[in-house]
């Protein structure tokens, strides 16, 4: 849990830090909240590595740090609405606008979808059953041996190795 703080953390100064002169900074009280909680991250970084050693032996830095670590999520939580209601009023000064010209231009590309679809229709293209999915990649070390060709040689030889007595160890 310790090594996600490290890795949680910078990503949350970056994120205080460019939306310190954004969002908001007209409300004075949120500014001065936004400015402690980035002084606060900027002291507590320098320190989260020798916090994450320490947590092995000491009991109470490992709390700390889980304490810690659920701050820095809600802090993340609060700077994303923080964000979002900046982004909902500034839609709401503009809604309307933008929500029409969405609309029109979702129309203009169904519109021409449908064209394409008579096109299609009108080239009387046979329908081909789709390929058939290629299998998923291997993520596992199991392997079906009867899948496995031209390998029983090697399996023989392999066991035979581990068998002899004569053992080389090279040192």
């Amino acid at each position: 849990m310790a090594q996600l703080l490290s890795a949680l953390l910078p990503g949350l100064l970056k994120k205080v830090g460019e939306s310190l002169s954004t969002e908001f900074s007209f409300i004075c009280t949120i500014q001065q909240r936004h400015q402690k909680l980035h002084n606060l991250l900027l002291a507590i970084n320098q320190v989260v590595s020798d916090a994450e050693e320490q947590a092995y032996k000491k009991p109470a830095v490992k709390s700390w740090i889980a304490q810690l670590k659920l701050a820095a999520c809600d802090a993340d939580d609060a700077l994303d609405e923080l964000r979002y209601e900046a982004l909902r009023r500034e839609a709401l000064r503009h809604g309307h606008k933008i929500t029409d010209d969405i609309g029109k231009r979702l129309q203009q590309i169904v519109d021409r979808i449908d064209e394409l679809v008579l096109q299609m229709n009108q080239f009387r293209f046979s329908i081909h059953p789709s390929m058939p999915m290629d299998k998923r990649m291997q993520t596992h070390s199991f392997v079906d041996e009867q899948v496995v060709i031209g390998r029983k040689g090697d399996r023989k030889k392999i066991v035979q190795m581990l068998l002899v007595k004569e053992i080389m160890v090279i040192g």
